[in-house]
């Protein structure tokens, strides 16, 4: 059963506010949230601080990146480069992009999987799900990744009754409401784009057409905003209120950072 309806703005500013809902936590740093659900980089925190993120009464859930290769990750086994990471495009990143239709890549997907849910995760974040399209034009493309995230899905299933379990991006709306297993989707830029550029009503109201059927049929939907100035503020607090979202303000990286190595980042 889906979990109950929640859009929650994040605005980027800095803030002493309480988190609501949800947040990105990159670093390894001190969850500041007071309630809701957190993304965290796996790699960056331990069985007992994931332990005590949860007596809180919050829901850590693993950064997963099903799109493109974060080569300071360790691989779970050995691997060549050539049978996963696709070398010819660049993703927005500067990251290579993985080679999601590939079955090493996919093993390599749920050895995280499993090693996440065992370490204590409630939940995974499939990242990055969208991106596909980037990779080419290719028809068969999207079909490929659905098929990635349910063969992910069920391995988290497998290892837990009731994994809290998301989507980066707005591709794959309609499988969401009819798959039970997946929980809902985070999106951005509903109100300001990521130079904090107002967002015209009109393209606006084309997206929210179709985010709506999310909610009308209790999926979650998250959403990550820009804003920069306190009339953009107000603005989206506003508009929040008038179509009945959840809304939050907080400082969140829409990436996980690469690990530092030497005093260098890798």
């Amino acid at each position: 059963m889906k979990k109950r309806t929640l859009l929650v703005c994040f605005i980027f500013l800095y803030s002493s506010l309480a988190v609501f809902g949800w947040e990105f936590v990159a670093t390894g740093e001190k969850v500041a949230t007071s309630s809701g659900i957190v993304v965290l980089d796996p790699d960056s925190y331990s069985r007992r601080q994931l332990q005590e993120i949860k007596s809180k009464g919050l829901k850590p859930v693993a950064w997963l990146n099903v799109c493109e290769v974060e080569d300071w990750r360790i691989l779970p086994f050995e691997a060549r480069a050539k049978d996963y990471v696709l070398n010819r495009k660049i993703s927005p990143q500067n990251l290579s992009f993985a080679q999601f239709y590939s079955s090493t890549f996919a093993k390599i997907l749920e050895s995280r999987v499993r090693e996440y849910i065992q370490k204590g995760f409630e939940g995974i974040l499939f990242a990055r799900a969208d991106y596909f399209k980037l990779v080419s034009n290719n028809p068969l493309n999207k079909r490929m990744m659905w098929q990635l995230i349910l063969k992910l899905t069920e391995q988290a299933l497998s290892y837990k009754s009731d994994p809290l379990l998301l989507l980066e991006g707005e591709a794959f709306i309609e499988e969401t409401i009819i798959n039970n297993n997946i929980d809902g989707i985070i999106t951005s830029g509903l109100f300001n784009d990521k130079n904090g550029r107002h967002i015209h009503p009109w393209q606006r109201k084309k997206r929210l057409n179709k985010l709506k059927s999310l909610l009308e049929n209790d999926c979650l939907l998250l959403t990550v905003e820009t804003s920069r100035t306190a009339p953009q503020k107000l603005f989206v607090k506003e508009k929040c209120n008038e179509i009945g979202i959840d809304y939050c303000f907080d400082t969140i990286p829409l990436k996980m950072n690469r690990r530092e190595l030497n005093g260098k980042k890798k």
